[in-house]
């Protein structure tokens, strides 16, 4: 029984991940207007908005973009000091494979982030890749349900799933 439970599961994420849309990812994602609306609003839909930006760079596979979007995170003091190193981490260096890591740690920091601020009305959906950093999995906070993977850009773009609306 255990086996069975256990292949069914691995069937599900391998047949997940390997959904590829075979379309060129483009720097604007439909998160980009969600980015623009919080942004407006105040500190912390500036964080969020930063964030996604970076996000949607690493989507499109764009080191030079992850770099801009996370030196202008970098400088947001009221975001607190994990967040602002590791995105001045992602703006100091242009090697994609390094921002996509230290993106995986700013995730993480800014789940915490948007867990303990005011909710804007607005959802923030937690996702997930099982198969991101040699299937050890990476979350990512995104303004949609549906999958961008910004580990894997267009190689497995819709690799993941929604594990939390916050």
């Amino acid at each position: 029984m255990t086996r069975l439970t256990i292949g069914m599961m691995l069937m599900f994420f391998v047949s997940a991940c390997s959904q590829n849309s075979g379309s060129e990812v483009s720097e604007e994602k439909s998160d980009s207007t969600a980015e623009v609306t919080a942004g407006e609003r105040n500190e912390h839909g500036q964080i969020l908005a930063d964030y996604m930006k970076i996000k949607n760079a690493l989507v499109g596979s764009d080191a030079e973009k992850a770099a801009t979007a996370a030196g202008r995170l970098a400088k947001a003091d009221e975001a607190g000091a994990e967040i602002t190193g590791s995105a001045a981490k992602i703006a100091e260096n242009a090697d994609l494979e390094y921002q996509r890591e230290e993106f995986f740690k700013l995730s993480g920091f800014m789940y915490e982030h948007v867990k303990n601020s005011e909710n804007q009305g607005e959802t923030v959906y937690w996702q997930h890749c099982p198969m991101a950093f040699d299937n050890s999995g990476a979350n990512w906070l995104s303004m949609e349900s549906d999958i961008r993977n910004p580990y894997f850009g267009d190689a497995m773009l819709t690799c993941g799933m929604v594990e939390e609306e916050l």
